[in-house]
This record gives structure tokens, C-alpha cells and sequence, in this order.
């Protein structure tokens, strides 16, 4: 008022502010969730290599205990079937790998997508 301008400035001012308010809640928020996804990320790879290595080291004596509840009879063909199916399971994932790769490969080629040019050129 003592500057005749044409706006409220305190209602401007308390417009920022709740602005404000809203963008550092929102960031607090993404903080927080970074935070917390780094830290359980780094939960899962600690777990899965101590399991790994305790699986490599004493693998069969913990598979053992796990099937001494069957009979003799059982056990050996869920072992045998359980290897199978893991063995073809994986064999499946690296074929499928291998097809999406090459598909891929195709189509970004013939769509001209830049990240593969830079591929190939990184590549040579």
C-alpha cells in the first residue's frame, strides 16, 4: 500500500511459502525413499552373498537335513527332479536371454535408436 503497487505482497509471500513447503515435503519424501530402497538394496546383496557362500560351503549338508523327512525312495527323486528342473529352469532364462537380446538388437538397428549406434561404435 505505501508503495501503490498493484498486489497484496503478504498474500504472495504466504502463496511462496506453502510453495515451498509442498517442494520440501515432497523432496523429504524421495529422500526418504532413497534412503530407505539404498539401504534394504544393500540388505539383499549382503543376504544373498552370505547365503550364496554358505550354500557353496555347506550346500548339501543343509539339503540333506531339509529332505531326511521323506523316505529314502523320495528323497533321491525329488533331489534328481528338483535338479532337473532347475537345470532346464536356468537353461530357459539364457535362451530367452540370448532371443531378446538378438531381437532387441534387430530392432533398434532398423529403428535407428541412438544408444545402439553408440554400441557399435564403443564396441569397434
Amino acid at each position: 500500500m505505501q508503495r501503490n503497487l498493484p498486489f497484496d505482497v503478504r498474500t504472495l509471500a504466504s502463496q511462496l511459502l506453502t510453495q515451498v513447503q509442498t517442494q520440501v515435503e515432497a523432496i523429504a519424501t524421495r529422500g526418504l525413499g532413497l534412503v530407505v530402497g539404498t539401504f534394504n538394496w544393500f540388505l539383499d546383496l549382503i543376504l544373498i552373498v552370505v547365503i550364496s557362500f554358505y550354500m557353496l560351503i555347506d550346500g548339501e549338508r543343509v539339503w540333506q537335513s531339509m529332505t531326511s523327512i521323506f523316505t529314502l525312495k523320495i528323497r533321491d527323486g525329488l533331489t534328481e527332479s528338483l535338479q532337473r528342473n532347475l537345470q532346464r529352469f536356468v537353461s530357459g532364462q539364457l535362451l530367452l536371454g540370448l532371443f531378446m537380446a538378438i531381437t532387441l538388437t534387430v530392432a533398434f538397428w532398423v529403428l535407428r535408436v541412438p544408444f545402439f549406434c553408440y554400441l557399435l561404435f564403443l564396441s569397434a
